[in-house]
């Protein structure tokens, strides 16, 4: 394996148009939930940061309402990605695949605590524990890996296909 430094390979949150709000703060108000007057998106005074809103977690079937109980998980954690074939990107690509809001999939707003328990697992070692999430959850996985060519494990492709046939997972 190569050796993975997330910090210098895959930096993360940058400002690509150059607006002040970084691209956490950019998911976060692409993905903030405009249905509830008591939970507007509210930012900083200087507008550069989001504050609160309100934010649906399809992992856990949860609502938080604090940007800072809210975390932007890569459906396909870094970590996995670079084992995956990301380690051979160039540069730019590495940054690109960190920052790509532009990309519907790839990153999404959740709970820390279910971020924090998925770490950088793949299908064969976690699930979010909300069960009628989990054809999306697939099919995005299986987007991502295959829109950036990376690889699937033995493991995670006979999860996945156990998944979708338990489910009953149109792709």
């Amino acid at each position: 394996t190569v050796e993975y430094d997330r910090s210098n390979d895959y930096p993360t949150w940058q400002d690509w148009d150059g607006d002040c709000q970084n691209n956490r703060h950019e998911v976060l108000e692409s993905e903030h939930i405009d249905d509830d007057s008591n939970h507007p998106l509210v930012f900083s005074s200087d507008g550069c940061f989001v504050n609160s809103g309100k934010w649906f977690d399809p992992y856990d079937n949860l609502y938080y309402f604090s940007s800072s109980e809210v975390q932007i998980d890569h459906v396909v954690a870094l970590f996995e990605a670079h084992k995956s074939g990301a380690w051979s990107f160039p540069a730019s690509r590495k940054l690109k695949f960190a920052n790509n809001i532009d990309f519907d999939d790839l990153l999404i707003a959740v709970g820390g605590s279910s971020n924090a328990r998925k770490g950088s697992s793949d299908p064969s070692d976690w699930m979010p524990d909300n069960s009628s999430y989990h054809c999306e959850y697939l099919n995005k996985w299986v987007n991502i890996k295959s829109e950036f060519r990376l690889s699937l494990d033995l493991d995670e492709r006979d999860a996945i296909t156990t998944l979708y046939q338990e489910k009953d997972c149109q792709n």
